[in-house]
């Protein structure tokens, strides 16, 4: 399938781009309280069973907490800035990508499903090296109708 001809129903992968706006102790779950640097925040998901309900509760504050990600997306310090999808089943693919790229990664969050050591990565402030790594991973930046509204 063509990157143009791809639906918000075939994607099967997304990557959320979440800027922190100043350092936070926050709760996630299980693994108890964890310290969050003020930077951007690149986090791998799976989206098997409906891409566009996936991104709407991302995109919602207001939630029960279950998922890793549902903590840091819930702080008030938090945004979506950007949704980047794909069309194959590449979480873990996309997540070794960003090791080998060298980015500082949150150790246990968001990959209890699986082998990898995170599904969540960071850096202090380039998010362009991510782009080009999204793009050269058959990523396309998405945006979606509730996006420019978010965070009811």
């Amino acid at each position: 399938m063509s990157r143009e001809a791809a639906k918000p129903k075939s994607f099967k992968t997304y990557l959320l781009v979440i800027k922190l706006s100043k350092d936070e102790v926050l709760q996630t779950g299980k693994p108890g309280y964890r310290h969050f640097q003020k930077g951007y925040y690149f986090y791998a998901g799976s989206a098997k069973k409906g891409f566009a309900g996936r991104l709407k509760r991302h995109l919602c504050r207001k939630k029960n907490l279950f998922w890793h990600i549902d903590y840091l997306l819930s702080s008030e310090n938090s945004r979506v800035k950007e949704v980047w999808a794909a069309v194959d089943e590449v979480e873990c693919y996309t997540a070794r990508r960003f090791y080998g790229a060298g980015y500082f990664f949150v150790d246990n969050f968001g990959s209890s499903d699986c082998s990898c050591r995170s599904h969540l990565f960071f850096s202090p402030e380039n998010i362009e090296a991510a782009r080009d790594l999204l793009v050269k991973s058959n990523f396309i930046r998405y945006m979606h109708e509730s996006f420019r509204n978010q965070r009811n």
